[in-house]
């Protein structure tokens, strides 16, 4: 995993230093990405699927985070980083992690433009999530009983997490419209 994750680092960078536009850009991510699929198909890891978020719930999401101007937003799990813009275009600093190589090239991609966004490799579970306004996240309903476990009692009080389709067991839902849920940390 860290040998991946430096040679990842190492190929963006040299990417990035050619300082290469349009096609020929293009072309070396996707050669990255094909590479990168055939390392973790080698190392047979488990990866949840990448399931893109509409743009009309991605709308939905950060209307109900009322994400506003310098907050800072965390997606877990970004995929293509559609969530991370749609903050960053509000505003917000805005960081995602994706565990997904491949995934990762792409949100690196589509986010190259926007300066307030970062798009971290990795697993986000063990990072520390004080200083978050909202976290939007599309997991699994297992992993949202983890969620509430591991990272809900570490939010601040008035921190949003905005879900897309699933909820956390024992957390009252402050709002709902589609199938994105929204929770506010109440104080202690």
């Amino acid at each position: 995993m860290i040998l991946e994750t430096i040679i990842l680092i190492g190929a963006v960078a040299f990417i990035e230093l050619l300082g290469l536009h349009g096609l020929p850009l293009l072309f070396s991510y996707g050669v990255i990405i094909v590479l990168c699929a055939l390392v973790l198909l080698q190392n047979r890891k488990v990866i949840p699927p990448f399931i893109p978020t509409g743009s009309k719930t991605v709308e939905t999401m950060i209307r109900l985070a009322e994400v506003v101007k310098g907050e800072l937003v965390y997606d877990l799990g970004c995929g293509d980083g559609r969530l991370l813009i749609a903050a960053a275009k509000k505003g917000a600093r805005a960081i995602g992690y994706e565990y997904s190589l491949p995934t990762f090239l792409l949100a690196k991609f589509l986010t190259r433009k926007y300066r307030t966004i970062t798009v971290r490799f990795g697993d986000f579970w063990s990072r520390d999530y004080r200083d978050a306004d909202v976290i939007c996240c599309y997991l699994l309903q297992q992993k949202m009983i983890d969620f509430e476990k591991m990272i809900w009692p570490q939010l601040k009080t008035g921190a949003r997490v905005i879900s897309h389709s699933f909820t956390m067991p024992t957390v009252k839902i402050a709002k709902r419209e589609g199938s994105a849920i929204l929770y506010v940390k109440d104080r202690l």
